[in-house]
């Protein structure tokens, strides 16, 4: 179908909604994008609060539980009862801190990947909290065996929570490096997307503009010189009416217009003005007397 032959009206609509499609589903993409990113951050801050955080300030209370007992035993042996009781109930507060600490990392969802390691954290530290259960009894009841090898156990329990420690970290790194690679991803895609629809936007309008001069303005320009032609009474051009559309209604009008003044115009020449007013008389009784004198007109030249 030839361009001149689609409606003006029909044809801005196409652009109109094809814009607005555009804009729309650039919106969707944005939003699904936006989305995505709002999840990735949710999540790397559920991580980081019920993971990261938790067993990190468990290492810490840990090891604070462990030097108060540790500072208890030495207290007892240099003689200073007040201080080794001090020390002894802060080993107590400091461990059960660092079971309430470490109970959200317990209880939260993990990945495949970090389960096995939570496990064995979870091991490590259960073998800790047991290790300094025995201490503190050893430490109550003096007995000094019992209160080195306990303290064995509970370094080798913090040594293997704080190895668990590194490989959960390690493995986060590698998660979150991960995360990251997917929302630069996803950034790149939606730079992309927003040149790609600037330059449709860009093309669009383009569009719009060429179709509307070819279409509208250069039609309306060639109708103004078509008037002006007419006016000044030049009725010998040619207009052309093979368009469909609003313009091709507009030239045949145009062309009825400059046929009419035609047929004027030759009525002009064959019949002067005077013949004209003679033959059109003002009322139906002067037509009768007009023709009525033009026929004994002959009668009375024979006469």
């Amino acid at each position: 179908m030839k361009l001149n032959h689609v409606k003006i009206r029909t044809a801005l609509l196409v652009i109109l909604l094809t814009f607005s499609a555009v804009l729309v589903l650039t919106s969707i993409n944005a939003w699904l994008a936006a989305r995505d990113a709002h999840r990735a951050l949710a999540e790397l801050d559920r991580i980081t609060r019920e993971q990261t955080v938790p067993v990190t300030n468990t290492l810490i209370t840990v090891l604070r539980a462990r030097l108060a007992v540790i500072g208890a035993e030495a207290e007892y042996q240099n003689g200073n009862l007040d201080n080794a009781r001090f020390s002894h109930d802060a080993s107590v507060r400091f461990a059960r801190e660092a079971a309430e600490l470490f109970q959200p990392f317990v209880v939260t969802q993990k990945s495949d990947l970090i389960r096995p390691i939570a496990q064995q954290m979870e091991r490590r530290f259960a073998q800790f909290q047991q290790a300094i259960e025995r201490l503190n009894k050893a430490l109550e009841a003096r007995n000094r065996d019992a209160f080195l090898a306990a303290n064995l156990e509970a370094r080798d329990a913090s040594e293997g929570y704080y190895a668990a420690l590194l490989e959960f970290q390690q493995q986060m790194r590698i998660n979150n490096a991960k995360r990251m690679e997917a929302a630069e991803g996803t950034y790149h895609l939606a730079t992309g997307e927003a040149i790609a629809v600037t330059l449709l936007a860009l093309l669009l309008v383009s569009l719009s503009l060429w179709f509307v001069r070819r279409q509208v303005i250069d039609p309306l320009l060639l109708a103004q010189s078509h008037f002006q032609a007419i006016a000044s009474g030049d009725l010998t051009r040619t207009i052309d009416t093979a368009s469909r559309n609003e313009i091709g209604d507009l030239f045949r009008s145009l062309q009825e217009m400059q046929q009419t003044k035609r047929k004027r115009q030759r009525i002009s020449t064959f019949f002067p003005a005077t013949d004209r007013r003679t033959l059109i008389p003002s009322s139906p009784t002067r037509g009768i007397h007009h023709e009525l004198s033009r026929a004994h007109l002959p009668l009375a030249t024979a006469h």
